[in-house]
C-alpha cells in the first residue's frame, strides 16, 4: 500500500482602496486581514502498490518533481533517470 498525502493552501489579502479605508475607520475596523484558504483540504490517499497515477496540473507544476519526492527518488539533474 502506499499513501499519498496531499494538501493546497494559499494565503490571501486585498489592498483596500481608499474610501474603504475611511469606512473602516469611522467604525474602528480594521481592513489588514489575511486569510488562508484550503484549496485542497488535508487529505489521505490510499492506494494498492501496484495502481498506476495520473497525476495532472498546469505546465511547470512540478507534478514529476512531487511524484518522485514523495517516493524519496528525485532524478538526476538532466534528466528524469534513475
Amino acid at each position: 500500500m502506499i499513501q499519498l498525502e496531499i494538501a493546497r493552501t494559499v494565503a490571501t489579502a486585498v489592498t483596500p482602496s481608499p474610501r474603504v479605508l475611511e469606512t473602516a475607520s469611522m467604525f474602528g475596523l480594521g481592513v489588514d486581514e489575511t486569510h488562508r484558504i484550503d484549496i485542497v483540504p488535508p487529505t489521505t490517499i490510499t492506494l494498492p502498490s501496484s495502481s498506476v497515477v495520473f497525476v495532472t496540473g498546469p505546465s511547470g507544476g512540478r507534478q514529476v518533481h512531487r511524484a518522485f519526492a514523495h517516493w524519496g527518488e528525485l532524478p538526476r539533474a538532466g534528466g528524469h533517470g534513475h
